[in-house]
């Protein structure tokens, strides 16, 4: 796992720029010992900067640049056959209870971020370089 963020480190950085990224910041599991690189995903906090421009397609921009193109042409796949069915009753409600949960579990300090540094570091002492 380590060798494949390590591999892409420059990438990211330089898609947060050109992204107007002001903070990105992981949490989750890949910030304690539970982390697994065969199943965990990766939590991240992004903040970006204050200028209001395209921000809908700046955030969508950063998540379809996280996917493999198999994952991308599955997610279009995903997308059109959503588009074809009816939403299912209550999904919107129950979404915007979790986003909730979590914004407010983060503001009583219950959630911690670590900034890439800290999360890199524990990455590289839990899977070594081969």
């Amino acid at each position: 796992m380590s060798t494949v963020l390590d591999a892409h480190l420059a990438e990211v950085q330089a898609l947060c720029r050109r992204l107007g990224v002001r903070r990105l910041e992981v949490f989750g599991s890949a910030t304690t010992g539970a982390f697994d690189a065969q199943r965990s995903d990766l939590d991240l906090l992004v903040e970006f900067d204050d200028d209001p421009t395209h921000l809908f397609d700046r955030y969508f921009g950063l998540k379809a640049r996280s996917l493999s193109p198999e994952e991308r042409e599955l997610l279009m796949l995903q997308l059109q056959q959503m588009l074809d069915e009816a939403a299912e009753p209550g999904w919107e409600a129950a979404w915007s209870a979790e986003i909730e949960r979590r914004i407010e579990a983060y503001e009583r300090g219950e959630v911690t971020t670590s900034s890439w540094e800290e999360v890199r570091a524990r990455l590289w002492a839990k899977y070594p370089r081969r």
